[in-house]
């Protein structure tokens, strides 16, 4: 199967996903193998985008803070 013309993740895109997990059913929740699943593809695709959990909880922080009206 080829790579798709467009990639199917981005950093941005995981960090959403990886907050509905956490909004949903708690941080705990949050494994590399559930977020993957929920995104449809496997675990190791996601270390394309970020490097590991303390770069994914960055991300999700970023768009947390994003959010918040200072």
């Amino acid at each position: 199967m080829p790579r798709p013309s467009k990639p199917l993740l981005s950093r941005r895109g995981i960090a959403t996903e990886a907050l509905a997990l956490v909004d949903e059913e708690g941080i705990e929740a949050l494994t590399t193998r559930r977020l993957a699943k929920r995104l449809g593809v496997e675990g190791p695709s996601l270390y394309n985008h970020v490097k590991g959990r303390d770069d994914l909880l960055d991300e999700m922080t970023s768009l947390i803070d994003e959010q918040v009206d200072t």
